[in-house]
């Protein structure tokens, strides 16, 4: 890539219309500057991402270095800016991703017949209980239902 292409290309990501870039650039027209644009970003690719991000960077302290000395002073807006450079470099070397946290599953130390054998005994003692005390559940009702089906839920 030319310079001048990454020129457009920057030029383009900052905004610039074609018409604009070709008349910084000095190009015939928009369609010269377009055309560099277009071989500007076939050249950026993940490969030279590092590169890119190292670019950024650059740029980003040149408008901390810019910025600094107003933001010490107290002037609310330069201070604002300043934090947003912080976080757009925060977010460019990856400060922000997610921690990993390793999740590890161990199976359970018992055996899943026997833990529903124990739930439907357990079950079964709560009904009798039940039944014992003369206390009509829900479950009491739903087996009345399905062993009377006459009433068709007309009650």
């Amino acid at each position: 890539m030319t310079p001048k292409e990454q020129r457009a290309y920057e030029l383009r990501l900052s905004g610039k219309t074609f018409k604009e870039i070709a008349k910084e650039l000095k190009y015939a027209d928009a369609s010269g500057a377009y055309q560099a644009y277009q071989r500007a970003r076939e050249v950026v690719s993940l490969e030279n991402l590092g590169e890119w991000r190292l670019l950024e960077l650059e740029r980003l302290n040149v408008i901390q270095t810019a910025l600094w000395e107003k933001a010490m002073e107290g002037q609310i807006p330069a201070i604002n800016a300043l934090l947003r450079v912080s976080d757009l470099r925060a977010k460019l070397i990856g400060l922000y991703a997610p921690e990993k946290h390793q999740v590890q599953y161990e199976e359970p130390d018992y055996d899943l017949n026997e833990a529903v054998n124990d739930i439907n005994e357990m079950i079964d003692l709560g009904i009798k209980y039940a039944e014992e005390q003369g206390l009509e559940t829900e479950f009491m009702k739903r087996k009345k239902k399905r062993e009377n089906p006459s009433t068709w839920g007309l009650e």
